[in-house]
């Protein structure tokens, strides 16, 4: 019984040494995997950082051309006032430099 006793247990240590290896190969690959996976997050961190900030960026843009835009019609429209309010006085003038000069030609008619 000793000679089965010691089959018995060289049977068992290559049992235990067969899943020794296949968990020592499983672990190796689980060890590759997760740096594999470190690697994507931190590629994945930083393409959201900057998706992130290039969001901002486009937001603020948008805003600026929103408030720029907004000023610009109120810019126009100030400058559209001005410029009837010089046409206005442009005809008054050209009222007054007219009637001299029809005057001028009616004296000189005579």
């Amino acid at each position: 019984m000793n000679v089965e006793e010691a089959m018995q247990k060289i049977k068992d240590q290559k049992s235990a040494d067969k899943d020794k290896k296949e968990l020592t190969r499983q672990v190796k690959q689980l060890q590759s995997t997760l740096k594999d996976w470190e690697a994507r997050q931190f590629t994945n961190v930083k393409l959201i950082a900057g998706l992130e900030k290039e969001n901002s960026d486009l937001k603020r843009r948008v805003k600026d051309f929103e408030e720029n835009n907004t000023g610009a019609e109120e810019e126009m429209y100030d400058l559209n006032a001005k410029c009837k309010a010089l046409e206005k006085k442009e005809q008054q003038a050209a009222k007054f430099v007219i009637r001299p000069c029809l005057l001028c030609f009616a004296i000189r008619t005579l």
